[in-house]
């Protein structure tokens, strides 16, 4: 009766981390490009410079008390300026009558518009916030604000097609690292990983200073077996990320965690060593870190260690059946047959139909000599 070995757990429990592994966050944030976004609020600089440069001749109260002394556009800009001004606020339903008064009056004034289908998302009214933007891409196909909206809206319905077009869009308008960055992310998440590696570096190109891309871009080299690539780039964004003041020891442990990955794809297990026990010494909960050094050490026969690593892993996530696995299989190795077998009648317990835990189980009870359980 044939075990799973360990070298064979080695590659499946590699490739399972590499899957968990999240790539870095879709959506833009602060750090990226600016713009009024479904799911970030427009930065106050952008919204100021769009109030001077359409309201600055402007004197908001008397032009609503004297009426009649300024025709409907200018009216319609006084009413988009207030309801930017309940926006920022937080006050949604005032902002939202005030540029509805703004689109009534000029229904081609595009800041109201853009700015109302922002006021809808936050109010949770969804469909009408989709049509605002698209009657916005009506008006202005080239509108960066609408692009990046809509396509939003279509990776949270998962049409990432649709939302690929829109990026794509993106990138002759308004090119950036982050849209780059995301348009990869995109084409990664329907398997075009080569679309995908050709957009992670386009955006290196743009802004060779933002470590995420080079992260990305390792991820991928990875998958594709470019594993000395993979490397280099992922090493030069650590040295970008080291930088960073504010980088918390969880992150820097996932990052020596997944260079080990990389380390051990390339066959240098002592260097693969070596960042496991640096991951560990940043951030002892990281169970990545200690799944795969585990397996290092149980390659190595280094047993007891081994398994007090996947003990550790095991408190922190109860339910993962590769642990729970690698557990039984240590123990078994030691010859703790009864130990063992728990271990693998969990692990059954999780995985009903697999027929490798039956096969441990019975191998054991045949050892223990309790043949007709077996």
């Amino acid at each position: 009766m044939n075990l799973l070995t360990f070298s064979n757990l080695k590659q499946s429990s590699v490739k399972k981390k590499i899957a968990k592994l999240n790539l870095y966050s879709l959506f833009i944030n602060k750090h990226h490009y600016k713009t009024t976004c479904i799911f970030n609020k427009q930065p106050n600089y952008l919204k100021i410079n769009k109030i001077e440069s359409f309201y600055s001749n402007h004197k908001l109260n008397y032009s609503l008390s004297n009426e009649s002394n300024y025709d409907s556009q200018k009216k319609s800009e006084d009413y988009a300026y207030l309801g930017f001004l309940k926006s920022e606020q937080g006050k949604f339903d005032e902002a939202e009558k005030n540029l509805k008064k703004a689109i009534d009056l000029n229904p081609k004034n595009i800041n109201a518009l853009t700015e109302l289908g922002y006021v809808l998302h936050k109010q949770n009214k969804i469909t009408e916030s989709q049509d605002i933007f698209k009657k916005v891409l009506e008006l202005n196909p080239n509108e960066p604000v609408a692009h990046i909206n809509i396509a939003n809206y279509n990776i949270k319905d998962n049409k990432l097609d649709e939302a690929i077009l829109h990026y794509e869009k993106m990138t002759e308008i308004n090119p950036s690292n982050k849209i780059f960055n995301n348009l990869a992310f995109l084409y990664s998440r329907i398997g075009k990983k080569d679309e995908a590696a050709k957009n992670y570096r386009k955006a290196i190109q743009l802004d060779p200073n933002i470590s995420d891309s080079y992260y990305n871009l390792a991820i991928i080299l990875n998958d594709k077996e470019n594993y000395e690539e993979a490397e280099i780039i992922y090493v030069k964004g650590m040295e970008l990320s080291s930088l960073n003041p504010n980088k918390s020891k969880t992150e820097m442990s996932n990052e020596y965690a997944f260079l080990e990955i990389l380390n051990y794809n390339l066959g240098k297990l002592d260097n693969a060593e070596k960042n496991n026990r640096k991951a560990l010494e940043l951030d002892q909960t990281n169970i990545k870190a200690l799944v795969n050094l585990g397996i290092l050490l149980s390659h190595q026969k280094k047993l007891i260690e081994a398994l007090e690593l996947f003990k550790k892993a095991s408190e922190i996530d109860q339910n993962d059946s590769v642990i729970i696995h690698q557990i039984g299989l240590l123990l078994l190795e030691q010859n703790k047959l009864e130990e063992a077998l728990i271990e693998f009648k969990k692990e059954l317990s999780m995985k009903p139909d697999d027929y490798m835990c039956y096969n441990n189980i019975g191998f054991i009870l045949e050892k223990l000599e309790k043949t007709v359980e077996a």
